[in-house]
């Protein structure tokens, strides 16, 4: 299996569409704390790239130190933007962040959230893959747009994606300029 990098924290427009041939797997690393970070980025790599979705997100002391029931809503979260698969990253690599339940590494420092991690892990694998609805209408992204954007200013399209998709109930697809030239895409 060829798999993408993981850097799409730093996500670009580009690196998606422009991927997709060369990779089986894309992965989509996110940062959890904000609303629906996880659910938009892993629905916009799989539009984008038209590619199955890995996921990782940091329950552990990257961005915070979520508990059980914190770290099971975030890689829901990703299921639900379309990722079928998960990767983990269990080390508080920062260190300095060390709270009490969050020491170096979640299996010794908190239990409960590897525990749940584990356990997210097995069911993903044997679950049945989510059936998303059909599609109402589309996002159309401008690569030139996105170019005249700093590397990982994404707060438009991230914001669509919340208030059109889960709080609206709508579902819809991103493409790009870079799909329609490539014709992975179309716009009817």
């Amino acid at each position: 299996v060829c798999k993408s990098w993981g850097g799409t924290e730093w996500m670009h427009l580009l690196q998606p569409s422009r991927f997709a041939p060369y990779v089986d797997v894309m992965n989509v690393q996110s940062n959890p704390q904000y609303p629906q970070r996880p659910a938009f980025m892993a629905k916009y790599m799989k539009d984008l790239s038209g590619k199955p979705v890995w996921g990782i997100c940091h329950p552990e002391n990257t961005y915070g130190s979520f508990g059980s029931e914190k770290t099971a809503a975030i890689f829901s979260q990703l299921v639900r933007g379309g990722a079928t698969g998960l990767e983990h990253w269990p080390s508080d690599w920062r260190g300095y962040m060390k709270k009490k339940g969050g020491t170096i590494f979640c299996r010794y420092g908190h239990r409960p959230r590897w525990d749940t991690t584990l356990d997210i892990s097995k069911r993903i694998q044997t679950m049945p893959l989510l059936k998303f609805p059909k599609e109402d209408f589309a996002f159309f992204l401008s690569c030139d747009t996105v170019l005249s954007k700093r590397w990982n200013h994404m707060d438009e399209e991230e914001n669509l994606f919340s208030l059109l998709g889960p709080a609206a109930g709508t579902w819809f697809r991103f493409i790009s300029d870079t799909q329609l030239l490539e014709n992975t895409a179309k716009l009817t």
